[in-house]
């Protein structure tokens, strides 16, 4: 199959991304000042303090955490602390704790791990032979994060991981970057394995991981629409300016947002999984592991 047969096949295969929700952004539009957007936040604090309904107020989740990231960024800006290098530790409670995670609360049911947690569709794999309880038993990629259902870690419901880093790693094209995309795309593809072999009907679910590198973050996703091909695309960079701009945190948010809003539609599938009301039952053979995440040297 030719390159452009294949990017065709890619994209006919894969479910379309949710659009960018621009509503969300829309009171910080065409800011370009400290005051200015000082100013819209505290005319945002008022709008969303009349809200009185119950039931308003929790659809106006999301505009309260995109007010909470254009809050934070003055902070950071303010405080001047992100003109020198940073550690992954100090990135990840300081900025990615706010841009990232608190978003991704925003979902029912939903978690986020934090810290070195082993993911189980790896650790599940690395011991589908082992027979023999005097060998020990091996432990799954450790990742910076963890995706998954709330109280159902333990039973292998993982949507996706994080790997971070600090400055001055090099950027996108750097080792360490390069080598957190291959281990990510694994490691998904593992959780993707263990996700069909629980519940055959998973195949329309999307997989995310996010790699968190200093002040940059990119979001990709990995689905299994047909036979024993796993797609893992890259959406663009997005990154938390050292300076003030407005238009680049918006570009932040809405990919965030994005990634919210896939990670909600997979949370919901996989919890009418778990009650038996998925209606799309897929008959096909069992999704097996890659070669290429078979770990016969041992390092995988």
């Amino acid at each position: 199959m030719d390159d452009e047969r294949r990017v065709n096949w890619v994209d006919a295969a894969s479910t379309p991304l949710p659009t960018y929700e621009h509503g969300l952004v829309k009171p910080y539009k065409g800011i370009t000042t400290l005051e200015q957007l000082q100013e819209a936040l505290d005319q945002e604090a008022i709008a969303l303090a009349s809200i009185k309904d119950s039931e308003e107020r929790e659809k106006a989740s999301m505009r309260r955490c995109v007010r909470m990231c254009y809050e934070h960024f003055v902070d950071l800006h303010r405080g001047d602390l992100l003109s020198g290098p940073r550690s992954e530790g100090w990135l990840d409670v300081q900025v990615w704790s706010t841009f990232l995670d608190k978003c991704l609360y925003t979902i029912p049911k939903f978690d986020v791990l934090r810290g070195e947690i082993c993911c189980l569709g790896s650790g599940q794999r690395r011991n589908r032979k082992r027979t023999n309880s005097e060998k020990r038993q091996r432990i799954g990629r450790r990742m910076d994060g963890i995706f998954c259902l709330r109280g159902y870690h333990q039973l292998g419901h993982e949507l996706g991981g994080i790997e971070s880093s600090g400055t001055d790693k090099g950027g996108p094209k750097g080792t360490k970057w390069l080598r957190d995309s291959e281990k990510l795309a694994m490691t998904l593809r593992d959780m993707m394995v263990a996700l069909r072999q629980r519940n055959p009907s998973v195949r329309e679910i999307t997989l995310m991981g996010v790699i968190c590198s200093g002040l940059t973050l990119r979001i990709y996703t990995m689905e299994n629409p047909k036979g024993q091909v796993c797609i893992f695309r890259s959406m663009d960079s997005v990154q938390v300016p050292k300076n003030f701009n407005v238009q680049q945190v918006t570009e932040l948010i809405l990919e965030v947002i994005r990634l919210q809003n896939i990670l909600a539609i997979s949370v919901r599938f996989m919890l009418g999984c778990i009650s038996g009301s998925a209606t799309n039952q897929v008959e096909s053979r069992d999704l097996l592991y890659s070669f290429d995440t078979d770990g016969g040297d041992g390092k995988l």
